[in-house]
């Protein structure tokens, strides 16, 4: 299923960003966090995975996905590949997969960043709000 959490925001200043997780306690952890830190900046739209993603890709215009490296149906590696990322749509990677792995999949020209769930949800936000600049 697929969730929006968003804040009122001025028309003109929503950003929407992707959460991509397939653990739902840690997504919705991860989306209290971010609506905490983030104070209401953001839209988040939330997907378990990559066939949700899809789903949210071809109905809404994102300004940034934060995936998971590995998901239960796929790798966000599967996601990349598809032509909807030709937008120039930016990713977060955020993962407790291995620094080799993550950086492997910094090489798509999407991935903006990496970050290792270990890293923490405020280092998220940072990454997030400095993404959307």
């Amino acid at each position: 299923m697929i969730k929006t959490q968003s804040e009122p925001q001025p028309e003109g200043e929503r950003k929407i960003i992707l959460l991509l997780e397939d653990h739902e306690p840690y997504r919705q952890l991860v989306i209290m966090a971010l609506k905490f830190h983030l104070k209401g900046e953001v839209d988040i739209v939330e997907a378990a995975g990559i066939q949700e993603a899809n789903s949210v890709l071809q109905r809404l215009r994102l300004n940034l996905v934060v995936a998971d490296v590995m998901l239960m149906d796929g790798t966000i590696s599967e996601l990349l590949k598809d032509a909807q990322f030709d937008n120039g749509l930016k990713v977060i990677l955020f993962s407790n997969h291995s620094q080799e792995t993550m950086r492997a999949m910094c090489h798509s020209k999407q991935v903006i960043d990496c970050i290792s769930k270990e890293e923490g949800l405020v280092a998220l936000a940072l990454k997030i709000r400095h993404a959307l600049k």
